[in-house]
């Protein structure tokens, strides 16, 4: 059973971001070396890196969901950690961008039809960390 722990949809905002200002966190301390149980959690890094696209390109992958045992565009499975499943939002595909797609430091995906992308979890997943570009 996959459980959802997040669905993103990102918009461009007009104002700029010097003058935005951020809301604090006011939550629980959060600790990122333990689960909600208190035992220390592994970690799982996911960093895009297998799937073949040259620097700067960008290939749409021909998926709009991709886990552990994705086949896409001839490659795979194994393109990305046992654990997660990312589906882009209704009528999406997904997009495999090279290192310096846009500037970027590394190969990353996008949902490239309408900017959801969701992340199902195989497990219950106390923290998660990314990075996000728009």
């Amino acid at each position: 059973m996959k459980l959802p722990l997040a669905s993103f949809t990102f918009a461009l905002l007009a104002t700029p971001l010097a003058a935005q200002s951020p809301h604090p966190w006011s939550g629980p301390a959060i600790s990122p070396t333990t689960n909600p149980s208190g035992t220390i959690a592994a970690s799982v890094v996911d960093d895009f890196e297998t799937f073949s696209v040259a620097a700067g390109g960008a290939v749409v992958i021909g998926v709009d969901t991709l886990d552990d045992t994705t086949i896409a565009s001839g490659q795979g499975p194994g393109l990305v950690a046992d654990g997660c499943t990312y589906t882009a939002g209704p009528g999406g595909s997904l997009q495999w961008n090279g290192a310096a797609y846009f500037g970027t430091a590394s190969k990353n995906i996008l949902s490239n039809t309408n900017g959801e992308l969701a992340m199902l979890y195989d497990s219950p997943t106390g923290d998660i960390s990314f990075d996000l570009d728009a």
